[in-house]
């Protein structure tokens, strides 16, 4: 049983990388749509298909992790990660990425995944990420699937004790 909770974890640690490189792909399509959108803008054009576009980009990102958005003074569209911070500034993007970990670091299994925001990986976002796809993910990996994991050891320790126990009594002439 627990190779088969280790084998989930790792599935959805594998998921997890996924909804990573997905957001950064929508980061850069809404800002890649900033751009143009600004440029149809200015030319005097009217960029109605492109702002659909971009709002469908916003609704996928806000369905992998918690967004909101706002226009700022030069007419851009910001999307920020609630509680992270800015991921789409005008045609500039915030990029994420994801880096396994070492065995015992914020409670985790050897080899779990964390979230950074750009490349540095000092300081994990990944316990501030507690809604969307992702935050699902985190959510099962780190708390309903540790504890499960957690509880299958103590089990595994309980019985073996109880064993050991039983063997210390020996037996008699009679068995």
């Amino acid at each position: 049983i627990k190779s088969q909770i280790d084998d989930v974890s790792s599935h959805v640690d594998s998921r997890i990388e996924a909804y990573v490189v997905e957001a950064n792909q929508l980061g850069g399509e809404i800002a890649d749509l900033n751009t143009k959108i600004r440029q149809v803008e200015i030319a005097g054009g009217s960029p109605n298909d492109l702002l659909d576009k971009r709002d469908l980009a916003v609704r996928k990102l806000g369905a992998i992790v918690d967004v909101s958005t706002y226009t700022n003074k030069e007419g851009g569209m910001v999307v920020d990660m609630r509680g992270i911070g800015p991921l789409v500034t005008n045609g500039e993007t915030q990029m994420l990425s994801s880096a396994r970990t070492t065995a015992g670091v914020g409670g985790k299994r050897d080899n779990s995944v964390d979230v950074y925001v750009g490349d540095s990986q000092e300081s994990p976002i990944t316990s501030r990420i507690t809604t969307g796809k992702l935050g699902a993910l985190l959510q099962s990996r780190d708390n309903t699937l540790s504890t499960l994991s957690s509880k299958m050891d103590t089990i595994a320790f309980q019985l073996s004790r109880a064993v050991n126990e039983i063997h210390r009594m020996g037996f008699t002439r009679d068995g």
